[in-house]
């Protein structure tokens, strides 16, 4: 009877991994490192429970439960989810897609290099390099703090752009500003329409600001109102 049940599983997990086959262009296939039950539910979809490690090839994800969609090679998982890739990694409550393009939702907490970014909801297409966060974004760099309702993240040119009305907070300053692009790799902040930047005792109107870094210094490329 052992022996039965032990060939059962067996097969289904067999099954399983060439059901998830991503696509007829995808050779790889999403590995089953351990889940506690496997089951079919109404709809015949796969249904993973209880302590889930997947991987796809260097990526890994963990979560409590998976359905997996086998019609359209998607999956729902929910539960703890934290998927991972070396030393980056994302957790969140939900995750639905797949493993190159997929959508985080509940509480979505980002760890990518010395960024740290949470949001209401992340996309991600792994394909593109493209990640974009959407609601209550905020985003740690440096001794930088952003917050904004959108922002766009290219992990090719490491690079962050936001076009939603944003505030900045950088040691005793709060900077306003419509429009922002960070280059993480030259160190850079670049500033765009209705800036305002609050000091202490001051405060300076400008169209267009520039932050270095490295230097430590801002400058204003058009002219500003200090007031």
């Amino acid at each position: 009877m052992k022996y039965g049940f032990l060939i059962f599983i067996i097969f289904l997990l067999l099954s399983l991994n060439r059901t998830f086959s991503i696509s007829n262009e995808e050779k790889k296939t999403i590995q089953i490192i351990h889940t506690d039950m496997i089951h079919n539910n109404d709809n015949q979809d796969f249904v993973l429970t209880g302590n889930i490690h997947l991987k796809y090839d260097k990526y890994h994800l963990f979560c409590d439960k998976v359905i997996y969609d086998k019609k359209n090679h998607k999956f729902h998982g929910s539960g703890n989810v934290r998927l991972t890739s070396g030393k980056n990694k994302i957790i969140s409550q939900n995750i639905v897609g797949n493993f190159f393009d997929f959508q985080l939702s509940g509480k979505v907490v980002l760890y990518h290099g010395k960024i740290k970014l949470t949001a209401d909801t992340i996309n991600c297409n792994l394909k593109k390099k493209l990640l974009q966060a959407i609601n209550n974004v905020v985003l740690f760099f440096d001794k930088i703090k952003l917050t904004t309702n959108m922002l766009e993240y290219n992990l090719i040119s490491n690079q962050i752009f936001y076009k939603k009305n944003s505030i900045i907070h950088y040691g005793d300053y709060t900077i306003c500003s419509k429009e922002g692009f960070f280059y993480i790799n030259k160190r850079k902040i670049e500033l765009k329409h209705e800036i305002k930047l609050i000091g202490k005792n001051y405060t300076v109107y400008a169209n267009t600001l520039v932050y270095l870094f490295k230097q430590d210094q801002i400058h204003f490329h058009d002219p500003a109102v200090i007031v």
